[in-house]
């Protein structure tokens, strides 16, 4: 009897401590809920849109695709933010997915997406909207061996290779669907 008592108030505590957990915080992006982003980078699969789920306050799961020059591009990943109540939060990033792309046209075409882990660092600015807001992030693809292989062949072979930076920038917009008090 006693287990089950137990038990029932364990529940019953877990169930109003987690209905208490979902009132979002005056002023601040920190908060339970959902958003929608379209933007630009990796995070975005390329050019596309990202789902973004926060379980808790300073805690986000996403899930991303898009067009990323030759293909559809994805990425999944996590987000930790820092604890603030100004209208700017800094957060931490890391991700697997769509990480580099490889587009050769002309006489010999060759497309070739490649996969891997990214980290990075990005900040939400509070838009007039109170849910929505403006996303930047810069990542650090880590990129896979046979990618950086690729570029070396066809820079030996004389084709003309872009320069690849060693971040990426993204960019976004995001549209949230907590109501604040």
């Amino acid at each position: 009897m006693k287990l089950k008592l137990t038990l029932c108030l364990l529940f019953w505590w877990t169930v109003i401590y987690n209905l208490h957990s979902q009132v979002p915080q005056k002023g601040s992006l920190n908060r339970t809920g959902m958003d929608f982003g379209f933007g630009a980078g990796l995070d975005y699969g390329g050019l596309g849109g990202r789902l973004t789920a926060m379980p808790h306050k300073n805690f986000g799961l996403f899930f991303s695709g898009g067009f990323a020059i030759v293909d559809f591009g994805y990425n999944a990943g996590a987000n930790i933010a820092f604890k603030s109540e100004r209208k700017t939060i800094p957060y931490l990033t890391a991700m697997y997915g769509y990480n580099a792309a490889i587009k050769v046209s002309g006489a010999d075409p060759f497309e070739k997406m490649y996969y891997g882990p990214s980290f990075g660092i990005g900040w939400k600015r509070q838009l007039a909207g109170g849910n929505n807001f403006f996303n930047i992030e810069i990542l650090i693809p880590i990129r896979a061996p046979d990618f950086r292989e690729e570029i070396s062949r066809l820079k030996s072979s004389g084709a003309k290779v872009n320069f690849v930076p060693p971040f990426a920038v993204s960019l976004g917009i995001h549209f949230g669907s907590t109501k604040k008090e």
